[in-house]
């Protein structure tokens, strides 16, 4: 088992994901395993130590991004409770958690057949979900998980297509975003409310 405080395990690491994010933003989606230790100048053995093949690696790149959404969102869902009311700032801490992970995102999101954009949507679904789940009530948590769904692709959807027509930073559409997630914010407010 490698030390992962090691630096020079975080240095390989570090190695590996820059040259993933290379060679996916240069228009490969898909490289393979021997294509990212060329470009690493890494052997494949030092790959096999850190992932199991360039799935794990994108999927451990999705979870990092998961991650910052969730702990983004944490404070809106603390507002959430208190005010038993839907919270806006919940769309600008999202919106800010994507143009963080904006180089990733553009290298990841066409790739794997839709895979990688399915497993975030399903990230941001349970996010929304999170948020209303400390006072759901009743039989409405279908209906509801459905609304989070529909923003959750909504948000996928509109980042993918940000991508293919425009070079400008995601931290540029931010109002678009906003804008985009009102219906699910006033969704989930409805549901709060008991419509």
């Amino acid at each position: 088992m490698p030390n992962k405080n090691d630096l020079r395990f975080k240095r390989t690491e570090t190695a590996i994901r820059r040259a993933f994010l290379s060679i996916a933003g240069g228009g490969n989606p898909n490289p393979s395993v021997i294509e990212i230790c060329e470009r690493a100048k890494i052997s494949r053995n030092a790959f096999y130590l850190h992932y199991a093949g360039v799935p794990t690696l994108c999927q451990s790149l999705v979870d990092e991004i998961a991650v910052d959404i969730r702990m983004a969102s944490a404070a809106s869902v603390e507002r959430f409770t208190e005010n038993r009311a839907s919270d806006p700032l919940l769309a600008v801490a999202i919106a800010e958690a994507l143009a963080r992970h904006e180089a990733v995102l553009r290298a990841l999101l066409p790739a794997a057949g839709g895979t990688i954009a399915a497993y975030l949507a399903k990230s941001l679904e349970d996010v929304y979900m999170d948020v209303a789940q400390p006072i759901i009530t009743g039989n409405r948590e279908r209906g509801h998980r459905l609304a989070c769904a529909w923003g959750a692709w909504a948000l996928i959807g509109f980042t993918l297509r940000w991508f293919e027509e425009t070079d400008r930073p995601l931290s540029e559409a931010s109002t678009d975003f906003i804008r985009l997630q009102q219906p699910l914010t006033d969704a989930t407010a409805a549901y709060l409310d008991g419509q």
